[in-house]
């Protein structure tokens, strides 16, 4: 008898060890989250530069805007989103259907759907930078900047003043400013 209570409980244990760990929705995005942050962050690809603004702003919506600098004011604004679509997250990025394939402490994998080949990586280099990896496998670097608003008016009066507070984390006093 005690074989059996023993072999029973063995079986059981076995059995909760194979279960699988299913991961919701809300989880995931909170991983992603984790990753990218409600965050302003510039992407430089060769010699273009342009900034990606990550939005959640539900459990399971992230707006992401694109946009470049111009003459101090944003400009070619597109927004994508991130939302989930029953049991996945897709994401609309540039004219393109992504799949969440994957989301790690350090990695986001998003998978085309219209081509199974063609992968995306956002990878956590520090705390500040990310890289892009496009399916051509070049990358773009991103850099955490200011947040959005902060980041709008300092590229705004850098413009109008020939000044470059917005690469700086602080704004310099008023009277130190040269007139």
């Amino acid at each position: 008898m005690r074989f059996f209570s023993i072999a029973f409980f063995m079986i059981i244990l076995l059995a909760c060890n194979q279960a699988e760990k299913t991961v919701s929705i809300n989880d995931k995005f909170d991983a992603l989250e984790k990753i990218v942050g409600t965050a302003n962050w510039q992407m430089v690809d060769g010699r273009d530069t342009s900034y990606v603004y990550f939005s959640r702003l539900a459990d399971a919506l992230f707006n992401v805007y694109h946009y470049q600098i111009d003459k101090g004011d944003s400009v070619k604004s597109i927004m994508h989103t991130i939302t989930a679509r029953q049991d996945t997250i897709i994401w609309d990025w540039q004219n393109t259907k992504l799949f969440l394939e994957d989301v790690t402490d350090s990695s986001i994998s998003w998978q085309e759907t219209s081509d199974e080949k063609n992968m995306y990586m956002l990878k956590t280099i520090d705390s500040l930078h990310l890289s892009f990896i496009f399916p051509d496998m070049h990358s773009s670097i991103m850099k955490r900047t200011l947040p959005l608003a902060t980041f709008l008016v300092r590229s705004h009066y850098d413009y109008l003043h020939n000044t470059h507070t917005v690469d700086s984390a602080i704004v310099p006093p008023r009277h130190l400013l040269k007139k």
